[in-house]
């Protein structure tokens, strides 16, 4: 399957140093060590655990920086490792009656699920033409937050903070505009390793029998910055 792709890739690739509008990235026989590093926006959804606490569609942010050291013989491919480091966030809002209020006054509060996230593995960078493939994998840690209200009480939220080892997977489509700065879109799946249960439904009859895993399986869809150098 890799052979296939390389092989595509090194039909679409462009004659050898070629470097359409200064984008030196693109020059398949460049054996320059190739950095690159991305500031991009994320559109998070919940995939496994979570979606008991909160609406399944997210927000956040992430930095990328990847280190393509070594060119696979004649290919038009590097092989190199990337970092990732990110926060993605869930809201949901939600109205309570005060007890303390008058009669129908009430309360608007959030439930916060947060993930934040902090990834290093094997990645490969592959010139396509005037695109640059990403792709890569590797493990990490996730630092995650849930703050659920439950009633208009502060004192009664259901909360949990957990660090857990994680596996994150994606790849990435660069899309060099000049001078080696460009675009970069793509998806990836982070999968955290928790151990923390809560109830979904503590408040009815028998909620306190039924655990889930709050912090679980997340598909990250991103879009930002890229500069090579």
């Amino acid at each position: 399957m890799l052979a296939t792709v390389l092989t595509l890739c090194a039909v679409l690739a462009g004659p050898p140093g070629d470097a359409p509008r200064g984008n030196r990235v693109l020059d398949p026989t460049r054996d320059k060590m190739s950095i690159s590093a991305a500031a991009v926006a994320r559109f998070g959804v919940l995939m496994g655990g979570g979606t008991e606490f909160v609406q399944p569609f997210g927000f956040g942010f992430a930095a990328q920086l990847n280190f393509h050291l070594l060119r696979l013989g004649t290919t038009p491919a590097r092989f190199g490792f990337a970092f990732h480091g990110g926060h993605t966030r869930f809201l949901e809002q939600q109205r309570f009656v005060r007890a303390d209020a008058e009669l129908g006054q009430e309360v608007t509060r959030t439930t916060v699920l947060s993930h934040t996230d902090f990834t290093l593995g094997p990645s490969f960078e592959i010139v396509a033409g005037p695109l640059v493939l990403l792709v890569g994998a590797g493990p990490g840690l996730g630092v995650d937050q849930l703050v659920r209200p439950l009633s208009a009480d502060p004192a009664m939220d259901q909360q949990a903070v957990d660090a857990d080892f994680m596996l994150r997977g994606g790849v990435g489509l660069g899309i060099p505009i000049k001078n080696n700065h460009g675009l970069v879109v793509g998806a990836a799946v982070q999968k955290f390793f928790s151990s923390t249960r809560r109830p979904p439904n503590p408040l009815v009859e028998g909620g306190e029998a039924t655990q889930s895993v709050p912090f679980d399986l997340l598909l990250e869809i991103f879009l930002g910055y890229q500069a090579w150098f």
